[in-house]
């Protein structure tokens, strides 16, 4: 609202509030004729505290109070008087806050369970990897078992050093056999023919 220092209305929201008429003459509204204690005690600190931005209490509501000179600007002896309630205010920023609280909750629950699945899905990765050396090694030494079998005489038997339960064991433990690679000869099925 604007007014002068007399504490004559000029401008307020409600623009039947700011003139009254008494008889024929138009008349300016007086700020404490509106019966509003909370603008009238605003305008009471204005005159005696002078311009600024002080809060006010009243009852159990809080309220603010900024008001600024216009005679700089305007050239006339008038106030610009503003009174919000702080709930208006900072019940705005305390339910932005609450909002944002509440997604920065809702964006750490899906990184953790992001981080759950990625943590699950490296664990499946390393074990089927695990298996498929595994399953290498199993082939390798089931490749590399015949040819051991038959290059050594002693391979069948089971009390030998070098027998193929030894072999086995070697073969549980990562071991080559015997006499390190063995390459394999293929001849002929077909009888010599003279």
């Amino acid at each position: 609202m604007t007014l002068d220092r007399a504490g004559r209305l000029v401008a307020f929201p409600e623009a039947d509030c700011t003139i009254r008429q008494d008889c024929e003459t138009l008349t300016p509204v007086r700020l404490d004729q509106l019966q509003d204690p909370v603008l009238t005690r605003a305008f009471d600190m204005l005159r005696l505290e002078g311009s600024g931005r002080p809060m006010m209490t009243i009852g159990a509501q809080r309220h603010l109070v900024v008001s600024t000179p216009l005679d700089a600007v305007i050239g006339r002896d008038w106030v610009l008087l503003l009174v919000v309630f702080e709930a208006d205010l900072v019940g705005f920023v305390g339910r932005t806050s609450r909002t944002a609280l509440a997604a920065g909750w809702l964006v750490a629950l899906l990184a953790l369970l992001l981080a759950i699945l990625l943590i699950r899905e490296g664990r499946r990765a390393d074990a089927r990897t695990s298996d498929l050396d595994r399953n290498r090694r199993d082939t390798r030494a089931e490749i590399t078992a015949p040819a051991f079998l038959a290059t050594d005489p002693e391979a069948a038997d089971p009390q030998s050093s070098r027998g193929v339960q030894h072999h086995r064991n070697d073969r549980a433990r990562g071991l080559r056999p015997p006499g390190g690679s063995v390459a394999f000869r293929c001849q002929s099925a077909q009888p010599h023919r003279r």
